[in-house]
């Protein structure tokens, strides 16, 4: 089955299974065996593609191959990217790499390659312009050119700068120096030019009047009309001179007598009538009072009322009758009954409460002793004090018991436990303290002698002597060695080197010296 195309012996051979060929003259003529070239069919395939686009892998079939004798086919076409629309040959080539090819008889049919008109899309880009504006300069797209083909677009439209609101067509038209076109197959897709409204703006001017005046005249202004229209615009408020404070629309209604107003977007912006509050001022009327007093009866005044409304005022304040010395706000708080206060700036006016110091008397009371005494308990008396405030004295002196006869002032000193002193004027009036002279008595003691005799030591005691006052006595007589019988004063006499005997009052006693007779012998 493999041999290749040409002729071969055909060799007659004899079996002979009973051995009988020995009773035979055998002559063998051989016969020819013509081996004739197999049918081999190759076929490209056809194929398609778009101009400008390169060859697709090109196809085929190869029919009628023997004993697998490896036979292939290669397929190819003149045709280029650059290739024109139409049809190009697809030729196909036999590879015989056993050389087997001798053994076929080959029928070889082309293909066809068809160019297709590549696909050429060309749109205009929208566009938008306000009314009453030139066109813009139109633009679009071309997609699809192959091989830097020189074709361009231009794009047009019909609206002209005085059209109406709406939408127009932007036409492409394709410019093709280089007859190109053929290769394409076009698709033109005009772009819309939207003449939009122009904006139109009406504005009402922001006004202001007090509560319970006529409304003002209104104005406004209008912004952004094109080619001279004939828009005006009126401007009107629903607010009425009896409206209250707060704020109202100032409404623009737009005037169109030669219907223009389609072309344009409107807004309105509306203005605001502001109803301003009307001053009113309540003032406290400032006041006094002392310490522990009851809060007097509050007053006040209130300026600016409109309209005969019903607004009264009260006032008060956070002080008590046990509030300190110092200054406490008096309030005032308005009473409106129907609901009238809404259309007026309050201003306040807080008053003053001057708590003032209440008076505090503090009397030490006087005192007395003796020099060298100790001091006595001291007493005095408080007057004034409010609210139970507990407020004490104590009395006190410099004087001592060595203190010297005289007086001394006994002086008081408040005390505050819980801090009230604040909320006196306080007047301190001292005391005094007489330091009045002690008791001092000298007495001379009695004595005798006889007639001639010199006179004895005289001697005495001194009774109430304090704090060790260095006060001592002497004691002398007239009397001397001549005296006659008789009786005669013994007198003390006190000696004060530190000078004390200022705070004594002294008593001074005679002693008495007797002279009696002598004897006399006969």
């Amino acid at each position: 089955m493999t041999s290749p195309v040409g002729t071969f012996a055909i060799v007659p051979t004899l079996v002979d299974p009973t051995s009988k060929l020995g009773n035979y003259t055998v002559t063998s003529n051989n016969g020819t065996l013509t081996v004739s070239p197999a049918p081999l069919s190759v076929a490209a395939a056809n194929a398609n593609r778009l101009y400008g686009d390169a060859n697709p892998l090109l196809s085929g079939t190869i029919t009628g191959i023997k004993n697998s004798d490896a036979i292939t086919a290669t397929y190819a076409s003149v045709a280029g990217p650059t290739s024109t629309v139409g049809t190009f040959a697809i030729v196909p080539t036999l590879v015989d790499p056993t050389a087997k090819l001798g053994n076929y008889s080959v029928l070889s049919t082309n293909g066809i390659l068809t160019v297709n008109p590549a696909p050429l899309n060309v749109a205009g880009a929208n566009a938008t312009r306000i009314y009453g504006d030139p066109n813009p300069t139109f633009s679009g797209t071309i997609t699809g050119i192959k091989n830097a083909d020189n074709i361009t677009a231009t794009f047009a439209s019909t609206a002209t700068a005085t059209s109406p609101v709406g939408g127009y067509p932007i036409t492409p038209s394709l410019v093709d120096p280089t007859t190109k076109l053929g290769n394409y197959s076009v698709t033109s897709t005009n772009g819309t030019l939207t003449v939009s409204p122009a904006s139109l703006i009406v504005t009402s001017t922001n006004a202001s009047r007090l509560y319970g005046d006529p409304n003002p005249a209104f104005i406004g202004t209008i912004s952004g009309l094109k080619n001279a229209d004939n828009i005006t615009a009126t401007f009107a408020s629903a607010a009425t001179a009896a409206s209250a404070v707060g704020g109202y629309p100032i409404v623009a209604t737009l005037v169109d007598p030669t219907a223009k107003l389609g072309n344009y977007s409107v807004t309105s912006n509306n203005g605001t009538l502001t109803v301003d509050p009307a001053a009113l001022a309540v003032t406290a009327a400032n006041a006094t009072r002392v310490y522990g007093d009851p809060n007097p009866s509050f007053t006040g005044s209130i300026a600016g009322l409109k309209n005969g409304d019903v607004i009264t005022a009260t006032f008060s304040s956070t002080a008590t009758a046990g509030s300190a010395v110092g200054a406490y706000a008096i309030t005032p708080s308005l009473a409106d009954p129907n609901t009238k206060l809404g259309n007026y700036t309050v201003t306040s006016n807080n008053g003053t409460l001057t708590i003032t110091a209440a008076s505090l008397t503090v009397n030490a009371g006087n005192a007395s002793r003796a020099y060298g005494d100790p001091n006595p308990p001291f007493a005095g008396t408080i007057i004034g004090l409010k609210n139970g405030d507990a407020i004490t004295a104590t009395y006190a002196s410099i004087a001592g018991a060595t203190s010297p006869v005289g007086t001394y002032p006994i002086a008081p000193v408040l005390v505050d436990p819980t801090s009230k002193l604040g909320n006196y004027n306080v007047t301190l009036n001292n005391g005094t303290l007489t330091v009045t002279p002690a008791l001092l008595s000298v007495t001379a003691t009695n004595t005798s002698r006889l007639y001639g005799d010199p006179n004895p030591a005289f001697a005495g005691t001194i009774s109430g002597l304090k704090n060790g006052d260095a006060i001592t006595a002497t004691f002398a007589t007239l009397a001397t060695a001549g005296s006659p019988v008789g009786t005669y004063a013994i007198v003390p006499t006190l000696l004060d080197p530190t000078a004390k005997l200022g705070n004594y009052t002294a008593t001074s006693i005679n002693g008495v010296l007797t002279v009696t007779p002598c004897a006399v012998e006969r």
